[in-house]
C-alpha cells in the first residue's frame, strides 16, 4: 500500500509536471496563437484615444500623423513668426500649410493671426544636397471679446454690470477708475450712482487669450421705470 505521505509527495509532483508542461507549450507557441480573436492584435487603426488637444477621442492612425509635431498656440489678432533654425546663405526652404498655404522664405510672418491660419505646416530645407523637414501645428484660439449688457442705468437703481457674452471656462476682472479690482465674476454690482458718466475696465480671459475695454455706463435722472419679472408684478403695481 502507498503511504499517505508517498501519496501527497505524487500529487505534487503531478502538479509541478502540469505546470512545467504548460509553460512550455506556453514558450513553444506564439502568444497571438493563443488568442481566440487576433484581428484585434494585428490591427491597432481601430484603437481610439482621448486627446486632450482636440478634447475628444481620436484614431490611432490621426494619434500617428502627429507624431514629431511642433505645437505653437496662438491667439488671433496676435503677431507671429514661424521659422526653423537659421541654415545660413545657401539655403533653400520650401513651406505648405493649410488653405493651398506655399511660402518660400526661411520664415513665416504673420502681422495678426486669424483663424483661417490655423492648422499643420511643413518646411523642406535643401541644402548642400541634404534635405531637412519640419511640421509645426499653429493652433489659433479666438480671442473673447469685452462688452456689457446694458450702459444706461437711472439714479434709483443697483447697477449691475454683467459680461456680455456665452463662453464657458472663462476668467473675469473688473476695475474702476482707480484701477482697483472690484469683481472677478462675471457680474459686478454697483451702489446706485448719482447722474453722470462712469467708466469701468472689463477683462475677459479664455484659454490664455485675453481682451479688456474700458466701458462706460451712463446713471440718469429719467422717472424710474420698475423691471417686471412676471404677470404677477405688473397686476401688482397697476393697482398702485
Amino acid at each position: 500500500m502507498i503511504s499517505i505521505l508517498t501519496y501527497k509527495s505524487l500529487l505534487i509532483c503531478s502538479f509541478l509536471i502540469a505546470i512545467f508542461a504548460e509553460a512550455k507549450a506556453i514558450r513553444i507557441d506564439p502568444l497571438i496563437e493563443k488568442c481566440p480573436n487576433k484581428s484585434v492584435l494585428a490591427d491597432t487603426s481601430s484603437m481610439l484615444y482621448y486627446s486632450f488637444e482636440h478634447q475628444k477621442t481620436i484614431k490611432y492612425q490621426e494619434l500617428l500623423k502627429e507624431t514629431g509635431l511642433s505645437y505653437v498656440n496662438t491667439c488671433v489678432g496676435r503677431s507671429l513668426i514661424l521659422s526653423l533654425l537659421n541654415y545660413e546663405e545657401g539655403a533653400d526652404y520650401t513651406w505648405e500649410g493649410p488653405h493651398g498655404f506655399i511660402s518660400k522664405s526661411a520664415a513665416v510672418k504673420f502681422e495678426k493671426v486669424q483663424l483661417n491660419h490655423d492648422g499643420i505646416y511643413t518646411v523642406n530645407v535643401v541644402k548642400d544636397g541634404e534635405v531637412v523637414q519640419g511640421r509645426i501645428k499653429l493652433i489659433v484660439k479666438p480671442t473673447p471679446e469685452a462688452k456689457i449688457n446694458k450702459e444706461r442705468f437711472n439714479e434709483n437703481e443697483a447697477i449691475q454690470l454683467q459680461a456680455g457674452d456665452v463662453y464657458l471656462d472663462t476668467k473675469y476682472e473688473w476695475r474702476n477708475i482707480d484701477k482697483k479690482v472690484v469683481s472677478k465674476s462675471k457680474d459686478l454690482w454697483i451702489s446706485p450712482k448719482k447722474e453722470g458718466k462712469y467708466v469701468y475696465r472689463l477683462t475677459v480671459d479664455k484659454d490664455g487669450c485675453k481682451s479688456s475695454k474700458d466701458v462706460e455706463i451712463t446713471v440718469g435722472n429719467e422717472a424710474y421705470k420698475p423691471a417686471y419679472n412676471n404677470v404677477v408684478d405688473v397686476l401688482r403695481h397697476s393697482n398702485k
